[in-house]
This record gives structure tokens, sequence and C-alpha cells, in this order.
């Protein structure tokens, strides 16, 4: 799968570089990371020409590059190169990453400057110059070996200043030349690595596009089969819901017939409701204003006939007096001839006394009873009122359920 082709490609990119920095001397390192970061191509170029002409086209360009640049002040001694602050700090880092406390960062800069001497090695920035310095920290024997040449350099610089124009502190005891067979033999071989590691980083690419081309045809497969599964499955549900929708629409024909039935229906149970109530409303205000009227009719002859008793009695009542009072001023005349006379006409005034007190009882009861028959037909209309109302909210609360 993808996850694998990467892991293959990673693990091969990681082999390339432990091979290129196992094999190969720190200066053609340094070259190899800078050719390779310009173009990823060059060491399939370099394994596939002459190894020989390869090696004169590299002598030629470094030449050219050696007469062309002009050397900075760092090529020249190890005094001039621990004036540079920036060299210093990489060669702090280098130890620091190291984790080695072997040299100092001192002495990895001055064993840095004779082996550049050495080489002829100059640089046209400060940034590929640290990362030089980096890649030399990184060798143990090889600061060692060029510390010593550069502290034999000062002691022959010392005794022997006339030829330090031709010499420039290069040890000539060493032979420069099988070390540089040696280092193009390790070259040879660090390409020859390069060389199959580029092929399985091929192959890595090669089965990766294989494999995203199976998965790809895999995916448009399965694209297709998922396409032709949701057609059906849509068509499906279409049908499905054209179906639904026809017995919704008959079950919703059958709801709206029987919701106008209900409707109906239920008009005509409201209709009759209403004309009952209306009915019975009507029967009982009719009730109630009869019996209003008769009330008032029979309760206004009473008080007709209870006012002409009443008249009779004042009149019989003046009458009475009247004659009482004839009778007692006779009385007077004669009460000294008749005695028996004067007692019996003052019985008989007693007498008529309590005819008027018992006619003015009378005439109060007279009044009581028809204040009383008053009320009771107040009371009578009150109630048909009552009945009358009552009906009213027994016809509306019918009126509300329905």
């Amino acid at each position: 799968n993808h996850g694998e082709v990467i892991d293959m490609h990673r693990s091969a990119m990681q082999m390339l570089f432990s091979l290129v920095a196992l094999l190969v001397p720190v200066g053609a390192y340094n070259t190899f990371l800078l050719r390779a970061a310009s173009t990823p191509r060059a060491a399939v170029h370099m394994a596939s020409s002459n190894f020989a002409e390869y090696v004169q086209d590299r002598q030629v360009k470094e030449a050219q590059t050696t007469s062309e640049v002009a050397k900075p002040a760092s090529a020249f001694g190890p005094a001039a190169v621990l004036s540079d602050p920036e060299l210093v700090a990489a060669a702090k880092e280098a130890v620091l990453a190291a984790g080695s406390s072997t040299y100092t960062a001192s002495e990895i800069v001055v064993a840095y400057n004779s082996w550049k001497l050495s080489v002829s090695r100059t640089y046209s920035d400060r940034d590929e110059e640290a990362l030089a310095l980096r890649a030399f920290a990184a060798d143990d024997d090889l600061i060692n070996h060029y510390l010593g040449v550069a502290t034999n350099d000062l002691g022959d610089s010392a005794a022997a200043s006339s030829s330090a124009d031709e010499d420039m502190g290069v040890d000539l005891t060493i032979d420069w030349r099988s070390a540089y067979d040696q280092a193009a033999q390790v070259r040879m071989e660090a390409e020859a690595q390069v060389m199959q590691a580029t092929t399985g980083m091929a192959a890595a690419e090669d089965k990766m596009r294989q494999a995203t081309s199976m998965t790809t045809k895999q995916e448009m497969a399965a694209r297709t089969v998922a396409e032709r599964e949701y057609a059906q499955a849509l068509k499906a549900a279409e049908e499905h819901a054209a179906a639904e929708r026809a017995r919704l629409a008959r079950e919703l024909a059958m709801v709206s017939a029987e919701e106008k039935d209900a409707r109906a229906d239920g008009e005509r149970r409201f209709s009759a409701a209403v004309e009952s109530l209306r009915s019975a409303s009507a029967q009982t205000i009719s009730e109630a204003q009869a019996d209003r009227a008769g009330a008032l009719h029979r309760f206004k002859e009473q008080k007709e006939q209870a006012e002409k008793v009443l008249k009779a009695a004042e009149v019989k009542m003046n009458d009475a007096l009247a004659k009482m009072r004839e009778q007692a001023e006779a009385a007077k005349k004669s009460a000294e001839k008749r005695q028996e006379a004067t007692i019996a006409a003052q019985a008989e005034a007693t007498a008529l006394l309590e005819l008027l007190r018992q006619t003015k009882e009378d005439k109060a009861m007279l009044s009581a009873r028809s204040d009383k028959e008053k009320m009771e037909l107040e009371a009578a209309v009150q109630e048909a009122n009552k009945k009358a109302r009552k009906a009213k909210l027994a016809a509306a609360a019918i009126l509300d359920d329905l």
C-alpha cells in the first residue's frame, strides 16, 4: 500500500546518506552534499562517466575556482580563523551535538584550518564553511591528525621562515597522492552505493506508482459499483416513495371524507343543541315573564282590595269618632241627669276605642301583608331572572363544548 511504499522510500534515503557519511571523506562529503542539493542526478552522471575523466574535470574546475575566487583570510593560518567568532560558535555547536569533550572548539578550529590549508579548500560564503566545519568536527581521527600537523607546521614555520612562500605550512613527508587515490577509491565505492541506492529509490518509486495505479483502478471499480448500487437504491427509494405517496393520498382522501362527515354531523348536532337551548331559554323566560305578570296582577288586585278595606275602615272610624263625639257631648249635657247613661257612653266610647285600635291593627296587618306580597313578587321576578340567566349560561357552555 501507500504507507509501505513511503516507508521503503524513506529507508532508501536514510541508507543512502548513511553510506555517504561513512565512506566519503569530509571534504568530498561536503562537496557531495552541495552537488546533491543542487542536482539530484549528479551521482548517476558520475557513476556513468569514466572515473579518470571525472577526476581530470574536477581538477580543472577546482583550479578555475581557485584562480577566480580570492582566498579569504581564514585560508592562511589558524590565527586568522580563531579570530572569526562565527567559526568558533559553529565548532562549539558541533562539540555539543557530538556530545564529546575530547577537543575544545579552539582546537577543532585549528585542526580544521590545517586541513583546509592542506587540501587548498576555499568557500564562497560563511554558511558553506560552517557546514564543512561541523562535518569536520565529527571525525576525531581527522582532528587529531591535523591538530598535530598544525602544531608541526607552527614549529617548522619558526625555523624556516625563508621558505614560507613555497611550503605554506604543508607537511611534505605525507604521501598525499596515495591518500588521494585511497579517497578516490572510497569515492568510487560510495558512488556505487549511491547508484545502488538510486536504483532502489527508482524501484520504490515504480512500486509506489504501481500501487497508486492499482489503487486508482480499484477505487474506480469500487466507485462504479457504488454508483450502480446508489442508482439502484435511488430508484428503489423513488418507487417506494411513489407508492407511499399514493397510499398517503388515498388515506388523506379517506380522512378528508371522514372529516367532512364528522364536521357535518357536528354542525347538525351543534344546530340542534343551539335550537334546543334557545327554545328552552325562551320557554324559561316566557314562563318567568308569565309568572311575573300573574304575580303582579294578583298582588295589584290584593293591593286595591286592601286599599278599599283600608278606606272603608277609615270611614267607619271617622263615623265612629263623630258618633262618639256626639255621644260624649250628649253625655256631658245629661251627665247630671243620667249617670248611668254617662257610664254607658263611656263604655261605648271604650268599645269604640277598642274598635279603632283593632281597625288600626287590621290596617297595619293589611299593609304588612301588602309589603310581604310585594316582596314575594319581587323575589319571584328575581328567581325568574336567575333561571333565565342560568339557561343562557348553560346554552353558552354547550356552544363552547361543541
